[in-house]
């Protein structure tokens, strides 16, 4: 009999998982991850309260069967016809090696037969996790920089989108997302805490404009960061910092077809 049970995420339990999630990857890569920001654990309590308004998130835990200790935490997405996403997946340092991550990933599909396809994206350089989705059949699909460059100075007249509202969001949770235009039309960046700016995009990310103007918006802000194919790495590392590389990996589900495939 398994020493733990797969059961749905409770409110309680969200302080909790961000810490398992935010330890789960390297320290100098928090800053840019959503989990490691300081409300993170309010704003995943709103999911899990109110799950019909996020119908395409999934989450889920593992937890011991003799003290009902969270084991393990599984965030996924429902993508387009067929295709999940597996956002995170974490378990307890001393539960690993019983199978945990795999039974969370194993449960998400068999509760959604309609899922032909699984992806997720893991660092090139975390070993214990590649090892896992290698023996589960995960396949390289392609690869992706994280590259970061420092926030440049200088001024630039911007225009935010819904500001207030922004704002908002990142004082209820450390961060957010902006619409901002600084005269070649609107795009979305992220704010990941007062000094990370997630840029979104290659061209937000080399906008010198675009990012003085919100440094002087945010006088926090230091660095922004992107990911980007690893066929721009050369031509950008050339300039700019790498700071890892991710592989997209994708399993198709044996027998499984997208819904509306000729069979």
């Amino acid at each position: 009999m398994a020493d733990f049970v797969l059961a749905p995420v409770r409110v309680d339990d969200t302080a909790a998982i961000v810490e398992l999630v935010r330890d789960s990857f390297d320290p100098s890569r928090a800053p840019f991850l959503a989990y490691a920001q300081p409300g993170m654990a309010a704003h995943l309590a709103v999911a899990v309260r109110y799950p019909r308004a996020t119908p395409d998130r999934v989450l889920a835990s593992a937890r011991a069967t003799d003290d009902d200790r969270l084991l393990g935490f599984a965030d996924f997405r429902i993508l387009e016809d067929g295709v999940g996403f597996l956002s995170y997946v974490a378990v307890t340092e001393s539960a690993r090696g019983r199978g945990i991550a795999t039974a969370l990933i194993d449960d998400f599909l068999e509760a959604r037969p309609h899922i032909s396809t699984m992806k997720l994206d893991v660092f090139r350089d975390n070993q214990r996790a590649r090892r896992l989705y290698a023996r589960m059949g995960y396949l390289p699909e392609s690869t992706s920089a994280w590259t970061t460059r420092p926030i440049p100075q200088g001024h630039a007249d911007l225009r935010v989108v819904g500001l207030p509202s922004s704002l908002a969001t990142y004082d209820a949770y450390g961060f957010c997302e902006l619409v901002v235009d600084a005269g070649g039309g609107p795009t979305t960046v992220g704010l990941l805490g007062p000094a990370i700016l997630n840029s979104r995009s290659l061209p937000s990310f080399l906008d010198d404009d675009l990012l003085a103007g919100l440094g002087e918006m945010f006088p926090g802000l230091k660095t922004a960061f992107v990911s980007v194919p690893e066929s721009a790495l050369h031509e950008i590392t050339v300039h700019y910092r790498l700071e890892g590389l991710s592989d997209r990996m994708s399993l198709a589900i044996p027998g499984r077809t997208p819904r509306g495939s000729a069979s």
